[in-house]
């Protein structure tokens, strides 16, 4: 079982510098296996990705994929928060 914390990390400091560089956002939008991929991320071209970003009238929420056996509450509320959980 792991969850990785480090991952979270790296997305936190990815958002701020998206909020603060335009540049960067429109880099994510263009081709976002290819932004995350060179920023740590290790992202399979298999694997379809939808970006969204939240406003003042729109909120998105995610769904975690349901995980193959029970999680401890900590594992859950990390799955929550919107960290990644693999077994």
């Amino acid at each position: 079982m792991k969850t990785d914390l480090n991952q979270a990390k790296k997305w936190a400091t990815i958002i701020r510098k998206l909020w603060d560089d335009p540049s960067l956002k429109e880099a994510l939008l263009a081709d976002p296996h290819k932004f995350l991929n060179e920023n740590g991320f290790d992202i399979s071209t298999t694997q379809t990705l939808e970006i969204h970003e939240n406003t003042e009238t729109k909120i998105h929420l995610v769904i975690p994929q349901k995980p193959p056996k029970e999680l401890s509450d900590e594992i859950l509320s990390h799955i929550v928060a919107g960290f990644h959980y693999t077994s």
